[in-house]
């Protein structure tokens, strides 16, 4: 039986949603030192670097939606 069952209130959905909050905004900070120290470089040493950053930085988005929502993009989803 879970919680809920018992006429408490499930409190597990509040913890998931503030462990998510930190891995959103610990992401969105190293977010930039990421692009500043690796894409950047990528991008003027090679000829398809641009190729390569922006599949990099697609999946960087990627991550941040499947962390925030929970679950991956309807477009993703199989």
């Amino acid at each position: 039986m879970t919680s809920s069952e018992h006429g408490q209130p499930n409190q597990s959905g509040t913890g998931d949603q503030i462990l998510r909050g930190i891995l959103v905004v610990g992401i969105l900070l190293v977010t930039p030192l990421v692009v500043w120290q690796f894409l950047v470089p990528i991008t003027l040493a090679h000829p398809l670097g641009i190729v390569v950053s922006s599949l990099l930085v697609a999946l960087i988005g990627l991550g941040l939606y499947t962390i925030a929502e929970g679950e991956l993009p309807s477009l993703v989803r199989p």
